[in-house]
């Protein structure tokens, strides 16, 4: 059952998802051909990571991993590509310890690129949230350069109060890649969050 659920959404993310939600894609050489990369993008539609996974497969040749709340690592539908991908599943919208150590491993050892919402979850309003510093403090420590994603019109496509999707265009931005420095204090940190956040999501 696993692997055919895996078989029929992987179909759906690659082939599918390209054609009805995924519109213009902007600054794609900004996305290294080797990893190890810790990608973050804004969160406000359930098909943000199928939209942002199929492009990683489509157009990098890539399996993105992700972050991602137990809601979403056991959900009937999406578990099947959360295992696909090799989603490191979240306690509460809180990293755990073991996840932590994988995520270091996914990046150190195996060069992975895994994508981050520094929201936590996704957005009930459309607004953008206040971001969170994981994503930072995992970047200080493995060496891993951020990529910032934007993606446009995403909330119209599902939210919160729709059972379904809407049919429309989602745009991608890729941004430049941001390096993070080891042994930033705690101040630097949210300051550069603060930064990463006005910069590259317009927000004020």
């Amino acid at each position: 059952m696993y692997a055919l659920g895996t078989l029929l959404l992987r179909c759906v993310t690659v082939h599918s998802m390209r054609r009805c939600w995924v519109g213009r894609i902007d600054g794609v050489d900004h996305v290294p051909a080797q990893g190890p990369c810790i990608v973050i993008a804004n969160h406000a539609s359930y098909v943000d990571f199928l939209i942002l996974g199929s492009i990683f497969e489509s157009d990098f040749g890539r399996v993105l991993r992700f972050w991602a709340g137990e809601r979403i690592t056991r959900h009937w539908l999406f578990r099947h590509y959360c295992e696909r991908a090799g989603c490191l599943e979240l306690r509460q919208e809180t990293i755990t310890k073991g996840a932590w150590q994988a995520s270091v491993q996914c990046l150190i050892q195996h060069g992975d690129f895994l994508c981050i919402f520094p929201e936590g979850t996704r957005t009930r309003t459309g607004k953008l949230q206040e971001f969170k510093l994981g994503y930072l403090r995992l970047a200080a420590h493995s060496g891993a350069p951020v990529i910032p994603v934007r993606l446009d019109q995403n909330f119209e496509v599902w939210p919160p109060q729709r059972p379904f999707p809407r049919l429309r265009k989602v745009s991608i931005v890729f941004h430049e890649p941001v390096r993070v420095a080891r042994g930033l204090s705690l101040s630097a940190l949210r300051q550069l969050n603060a930064d990463i956040r006005a910069r590259y999501y317009h927000a004020s």
